[in-house]
């Protein structure tokens, strides 16, 4: 079931904290349920290893402590050791954070506030500016389409009748009913992770990876319930093989329509226009191009409409994105740091912009239809000349990209 879902076939190949999240959150409700049978200290203090684990990974496993603790609290009986731990170490890596980003930079918590009511949606004009702002339907139509995409529709129908099989023998099965109760943490801890970051989950798709674990597990109980219960209806071999042969035929199809689903996320990013005549190999070509033609400790300035960590890992600098006008440079170009700058030249107001900076070396690299300006000042803030000229090779990488961006858009029309 697990292999089945196109959110995890997409987002689980990505160099993330999600693949190991699923690790550290399955892991800890392994050793919990663990602890529970046996009363072995060496379990408990194994799902604190990896409670802790997961808090230094992602924010959701603070959730998920809370939920925890919550139902461990309201069980028959409350199991108050293992609450208590969880609700210390989550408070420990909360200070040991705080102190670390504090010791760090001393303004570190005002950003971290700022930061924490933009995701929270509370600061609207922060909002408006960032993304734009949405209503309560949309952000429900939105999570809605992100989670019938991610997960296919018969595998929650699958988990909700791993849940009705859970809850029906919960008196009968000490195991379906801590199936039942792990999979309601991973999807209350997930549910109330969307519901707080508002911003987060109506931008990015891969907000509800979570949601996977829950499902797959309701999903498996479902169809060993349904195995049960032919073995239970038909004694003979015959019907017997027939279902399990079904099943084998159904798993495998829904992996097929998982894998076909999953090709959907696999769409072409685009630096400057949606949908535009971008040259594939734009954002590695340019990224490279900045990389060689700025200093390694430059911070990058560019009028790009939208912030691309792409382009910044091909260009290992620093970058800020979507300063269009000469406004939003002045308070980087006053600071001590080298601050160089690239210009998408056909943007609206790059004209104004170029004109508006101080002199320094100009520099126009072209990529298909698009041109960029390479600007370096003369001086840095504190009057430091730092003006440089493109390596050859930069320059010769530039051109050639060029012509190769030029020849394959004319073999494809």
């Amino acid at each position: 079931v697990f292999a089945a879902c196109p959110m995890e076939l997409y987002f689980g190949q990505m160099v993330n904290f999600e693949a190991l999240m699923v690790v550290w959150m399955l892991g800890a409700l392994c050793c919990l349920h663990r602890w529970q049978l046996t009363v072995s200290g060496a379990y408990l203090a194994a799902m604190v290893c990896f409670v802790a684990l997961g808090l230094w990974t992602e924010w959701p496993m603070y959730i998920l402590a809370v939920v925890l603790a919550a139902m461990l609290l309201t069980r028959r009986p409350p199991d108050w050791l293992a609450a208590g731990l969880l609700i210390a170490i989550a408070l420990a890596s909360a200070m040991l954070f705080l102190l670390h980003i504090r010791l760090v930079r001393p303004d570190a918590w005002r950003d971290a506030l700022g930061q924490f009511t933009f995701r929270l949606s509370a600061d609207s004009a922060l909002t408006r500016a960032s993304g734009g702002t949405f209503t309560a339907t949309e952000w429900f139509l939105r999570q809605g389409r992100f989670l019938t995409r991610g997960i296919l529709w018969p595998l929650w129908i699958l988990a909700l009748g791993g849940a009705v099989v859970c809850w029906r023998k919960r008196l009968a099965s000490d195991g379906l009913r801590w199936l039942g109760w792990a999979a309601l943490s991973l999807f209350s801890m997930q549910a109330i992770y969307l519901a707080v970051w508002r911003n987060v989950s109506y931008t990015h798709e891969y907000a509800s990876f979570y949601f996977v674990l829950p499902v797959t597990i309701m999903g498996g109980v479902a169809l060993d319930g349904l195995l049960s219960w032919v073995q239970q209806r038909w004694s003979s071999k015959l019907p017997r093989a027939v279902a399990h042969c079904l099943l084998v035929a159904t798993i495998v199809g829904l992996c097929g329509w998982g894998y076909a689903q999953s090709r959907v996320y696999h769409q072409r990013y685009y630096l400057l226009e949606w949908g535009g005549p971008e040259p594939e190999d734009l954002i590695p070509s340019l990224g490279r191009t900045i990389a060689r033609a700025f200093p390694d400790d430059a911070m990058i300035i560019c009028n790009f409409p939208w912030i691309s960590p792409q382009l910044q890992y091909y260009a290992r600098k620093e970058m800020a994105f979507q300063k269009t006008v000469y406004v939003d440079w002045q308070p980087y170009l006053a600071t001590n740091r080298t601050i160089d700058g690239v210009i998408w030249q056909e943007a609206h107001g790059a004209a104004e912009l170029l004109a508006a900076l101080p002199p320094g070396h100009r520099e126009v690299v072209h990529f298909g239809p698009y041109s960029f300006c390479l600007w370096r000042p003369e001086f840095t803030g504190t009057g430091t000349s730092h003006a440089r000229s493109i390596a050859p090779s930069t320059m010769f990488e530039s051109k050639y990209s060029s012509a190769i961006c030029r020849a394959s858009r004319q073999c494809r029309s």
